[in-house]
């Protein structure tokens, strides 16, 4: 008789338990992950994007980037930090660091090589009038040394490609180091440009290699 009215007096209180458990609780033992976060994301203040197109625009250049390089989120890493900058070398040839050429003497140097790898006596405009004669001995050099005969009329190019230095100033006149391939072979050369009058003042072979 004791039980049946232990258990009379306990049952209101767990009918009250449940009761309140229900009601308090938000979600349901049915709802999932998604219609929660559905639910969340609708009630939710949201306010505007404050850079709408940045993730869908493609960037395309950087002022600290050359052109050349394909941009990437390393590249863009290095670019926007300031540490010392580092530039490739070449074994008995120095760096390669041309930031110091200015535009003027950068296409002196580009219009130079283009003339010597079809016609080098073409090039003799962008000569000192008294330099002249350097550019001869330097063609018969140059043609000597990478043939191994004077060249003919007939044979390949002179040479395939050639790599700028770190140039430095002497006075007035700027000292430029390349080196010209042609094949396994190279030819490192000093060119001398006088800023003064944007001319080549003079050309020297100072080694060769393979």
């Amino acid at each position: 008789m004791k039980r049946v009215k232990l258990f009379i007096f306990i049952l209101p209180f767990l009918f009250s338990s449940c009761s309140q458990t229900e009601s308090d609780s938000t979600y349901s033992v049915n709802d999932t992950l998604k219609s929660v976060l559905v639910t969340k994301g609708e009630s939710a203040i949201w306010t505007n994007e404050l850079e709408p197109k940045f993730l869908t625009e493609t960037l395309e250049s950087h002022d600290k980037i050359s052109k050349d390089i394909k941009l990437s989120p390393e590249v863009l890493n290095i670019a926007d930090s300031d540490a010392e900058k580092i530039y490739p070398q070449l074994k008995d040839f120095g760096s390669l660091d041309t930031e110091s050429l200015s535009v003027s003497t950068g296409k002196i140097i580009k219009d130079f090589f283009d003339a010597v790898s079809s016609d080098i006596f073409s090039a003799e405009h962008l000569m000192k009038n008294d330099s002249v004669f350097s550019l001869v001995f330097f063609a018969e050099d140059l043609e000597k040394g990478f043939t191994g005969k004077k060249k003919s009329d007939d044979e390949s190019k002179l040479f395939t490609s050639y790599l700028i230095g770190n140039s430095f100033l002497s006075g007035s006149e700027v000292q430029i180091p390349i080196r010209l391939y042609n094949g396994k072979q190279y030819a490192d050369i000093t060119l001398f440009i006088d800023e003064k009058d944007n001319k080549i003042s003079q050309l020297k072979i100072d080694r060769w290699g393979k």
